[in-house]
């Protein structure tokens, strides 16, 4: 069972706290996540300022760290003067990713 939060339009945001101080760039997730009784890692939904949202997952028993990106479009969001922009958009979203393997 993936963790999951309504779909409700009144998500309740509310100001990061950092050690114990307000942190202005960003907010998070006010009500509890939905996970199964047997994942014992940590959930945390923010939202930057530009409207990013990012959830973030704390696994303390693993030695690795990863992130993943979903873009919400696709070719049916291309403006009609603009066909193929969606998928040139996400050709920009790997320019600058480095190979796994490099560190």
């Amino acid at each position: 069972m993936s963790p999951s939060v309504s779909s409700d339009p009144n998500h309740q945001w509310v100001p990061l706290q950092l050690e114990g101080k307000p942190t202005p760039s960003c907010t998070t997730f006010a009500r509890p996540i939905v996970q199964s009784s047997n994942d014992d890692r940590a959930y945390r939904i923010i939202k930057l300022q530009n409207n990013l949202q990012a959830l973030l997952v704390s696994d303390p028993k693993t030695d690795k760290a990863a992130a993943s990106l979903s873009v919400g479009v696709g070719h049916l969001s291309d403006p009609d003067d603009r066909p193929g922009l969606a998928h040139f958009c996400e050709h920009l979203l790997f320019m600058v990713t480095k190979p796994s393997h490099v560190v």
